[in-house]
């Protein structure tokens, strides 16, 4: 290190940019700015950690799992709509400067993880720079308004902060900075790309965001007690295989729980489909758009007051160009005393899986009687 105290500096640099540069186009070209000084004022480091490609299907694996673990709490506490517009301009335009902040700060660290190696000093001040900066920019005056929303602007914001940042250097100094860019543009452009989240509350999501990052750290940390005394990485044939098939599983579990694609799969709650869906079975639905594939016998998937029914079409009628449906359970008396209208048509009702939406009712159950 030619001059220790240059590492000190260039933090602080970034420190002064949220002050200076408010407006997200020069907040954006700062960061490219300093990303390109400190290339050329310190190079670039060569990249070839040996841990790079399983730490890599690591962090994968660990986005998938908390998303199906996210997404399946959805479905007792319920999803919340996305804010933001979901066309393919919108969202590049959305996620643009996220995505130049994130790459440029990443490359940073990575740099400074490796001209830090005999002295992490300076890398732990840039760590604590990142952790502030990200506070601040979060940060509005409503957020201190009582002490309950300080304890949540604490649980909800700047603990996720700490943990997450303390994380993400120590991916980048033990292995790679690619894990990292991966763990930090998933979790931070997903907000513009999905249609729905799940509304899981301050609680839990205050614990995930302290449970989630240790987790990944654990198996990181394991991930590098496997270097053998030749510096080689020993994988067996079998272990680095299985990922591909979890991956998999795990991408369809997410894209059916949470609606991403043509399907979707929902827990049933009552029996008033009995005894073709029973209570506890989830029904696999199709979305649909053309509403003249709807015949009379067709089990609709629909939306009524923000609560999702699976009854069978027994009339549909035709008003000012739109379909109006009614329905009845097969379990129930009497029809539905209420018209379905097309707007509130989900899918069609393809098939249903035995006993898998139990644990989904009882949770739902449990979490109503608090």
């Amino acid at each position: 290190m030619k001059n220790k105290l240059e590492y000190y500096i260039y933090p602080l640099l970034l420190l002064i940019s949220i002050a200076m540069f408010k407006n997200n186009y020069l907040y954006s070209f700062f960061w490219i700015l300093m990303m390109i000084f400190l290339i050329i004022r310190l190079g670039f480091p060569k990249d070839r950690n040996y841990l790079k490609g399983n730490t890599i299907r690591i962090v994968i694996i660990s986005i998938f799992s908390y998303a199906i673990i996210t997404y399946g709490l959805g479905l007792i506490t319920g999803f919340s709509s996305n804010i933001f517009n979901l066309d393919i301009l919108s969202i590049i335009k959305n996620i643009m400067f996220p995505l130049i902040i994130i790459i440029c700060q990443e490359m940073i660290r990575y740099i400074y993880a490796r001209k830090c190696q005999y002295d992490i000093k300076p890398y732990i001040f840039l760590t604590l720079i990142y952790i502030f900066l990200d506070i601040v920019i979060e940060f509005n005056s409503t957020m201190l308004n009582g002490t309950e929303a300080i304890f949540i602007f604490i649980c909800m914001t700047v603990v996720p902060k700490i943990t997450y940042h303390m994380l993400y250097s120590y991916i980048t100094y033990k292995v790679s900075y690619v894990p990292t860019l991966i763990v930090r543009i998933v979790f931070g452009l997903y907000i513009y790309v999905m249609p729905i989240f799940p509304s899981l509350g301050n609680y839990i999501m205050s614990v995930l965001g302290v449970i989630y990052p240790y987790i990944v750290y654990k198996m990181v940390s394991k991930n590098i007690k496997y270097y053998d005394k030749s510096d080689r990485y020993v994988v067996s044939l079998r272990r680095k295989y299985i990922y591909f098939p979890i991956i998999l599983l795990l991408i369809i579990m997410v894209m059916l729980v949470s609606g991403i694609g043509n399907y979707q799969l929902v827990a049933i709650g009552s029996g008033s489909m009995e005894p073709v869906i029973y209570r506890g079975d989830a029904a696999l639905f199709k979305k649909i758009d053309n509403y003249d594939d709807i015949k009379i016998g067709t089990v609709l998937a629909y939306k009524k007051e923000g609560v999702l029914i699976t009854h069978r079409v027994v009339g549909i009628n035709k008003k000012n160009g739109s379909y109006v449906f009614k329905t009845k359970g097969d379990n129930n008396l009497e029809v539905d005393n209420y018209d379905i209208l097309q707007d509130e048509v989900v899918g069609i009702v393809i098939y249903n899986v035995k006993y898998i939406g139990y644990p989904t009712i009882w949770l739902n159950e449990k979490f109503s009687k608090l």
